[in-house]
């Protein structure tokens, strides 16, 4: 059985404190591949829903100010790539997948301090 129940409201930041940034991108569309699964933030005011749509990024800061669930999928399949992202240095990478340490974009061939310029 999935153990992450999206469909309750949350904040991503509660789920890992070093959470700052959130986003998505839809792999599969909403009505088609799927039914449900609508992302809703909610506000207290009037919740904003996004419908998925193959593609489709969106982004938002990891806090309180970004209430949200994921309403259950009825019927299909939905994908997504979901990531997060850090301003905290003590939770920085010493090295990638590849074993090196990645800092900054570096053009292939280049020096580190060349391509430091051209950011």
């Amino acid at each position: 059985e999935i153990h992450d129940e999206y469909w309750h409201p949350h904040v991503d930041k509660d789920n890992t404190a070093h959470y700052f940034y959130s986003g998505l991108i839809y792999l599969t569309d909403y009505g088609k591949d799927f039914t449900g699964g609508e992302f809703v933030f909610l506000d207290g005011k009037g919740n904003t829903t996004v419908l998925p749509r193959k593609g489709r990024f969106i982004s938002f800061t990891s806090g309180k100010e970004n209430l949200h669930q994921v309403k259950k999928v009825q019927s299909g399949t939905r994908f997504t790539l979901s990531m997060w992202f850090t301003c905290d240095e003590s939770k920085k990478f010493s090295t990638f997948l590849d074993g090196e340490v990645h800092s900054t974009y570096q053009k292939p061939g280049k020096h580190p301090q060349e391509t430091h310029d051209e950011l």
